[in-house]
């Protein structure tokens, strides 16, 4: 769903988000916080967190980092801004994946059913280093699953995302200090309101 579409705050939030984001690939210029090898894994998601928070911190939200949920896990950040009514719950992943400890649709479903934080706005930001996987998630609602992907998994986060009308986009991230010219990596971001 196009940007424009959607209330002034939840375009405010997406400029927040995109904030953070900058700063930390300015931040990916001057270091690589990653393990030699680990080479084919992604940044710890905490880089993205630290930058998020940065962005909604300047701009007087409270940010509580790891805010316990209604089902004994935690949140990445939860942020209050005293001026408005929403909260706005945080899940950062270091990339796609789909397996039992780490799947983007279980932190979606997660955000979708809790009930402790009403009204809220969830938002999903996570890392990619493909861009097929980018070209499907700015056009989710074309296709149910991106190229060369089996999974039902990408069907389910597809139809999450239809059903929240979420807001998505994606920033490029720096390429790596050695600025290897073919090196695609971007993160992706999702914004939706929490019924």
């Amino acid at each position: 769903m196009p940007t424009n579409e959607h209330s002034e705050p939840i375009k405010a939030l997406e400029i927040l988000i995109q904030q953070g984001i900058l700063t930390l690939s300015e931040c990916l210029h001057h270091e690589w916080p990653q393990y030699a090898h680990q080479e084919k894994n992604e940044i710890p998601e905490a880089n993205l967190t630290i930058h998020i928070s940065h962005s909604f911190l300047s701009q007087d939200y409270c940010v509580y980092p790891e805010y316990p949920t209604d089902n004994k896990g935690r949140y990445d950040l939860v942020l209050f801004h005293p001026r408005q009514s929403e909260y706005v719950i945080v899940e950062c992943k270091r990339f796609l994946k789909f397996n039992k400890k780490n799947n983007i649709n279980i932190d979606f479903e997660r955000m979708l059913e809790q009930k402790m934080l009403k009204p809220s706005i969830g938002i999903l930001i996570t890392m990619t280093r493909y861009k097929e996987i980018s070209d499907w998630w700015v056009n989710y609602n074309r296709n149910p699953k991106p190229k060369r992907k089996s999974s039902k998994n990408w069907e389910d986060l597809s139809t999450m995302l239809k059903e929240t009308r979420a807001i998505v986009g994606h920033v490029p991230l720096t390429t790596k200090k050695d600025n290897t010219s073919d090196y695609f990596h971007e993160a992706l971001y999702a914004i939706f309101k929490i019924p």
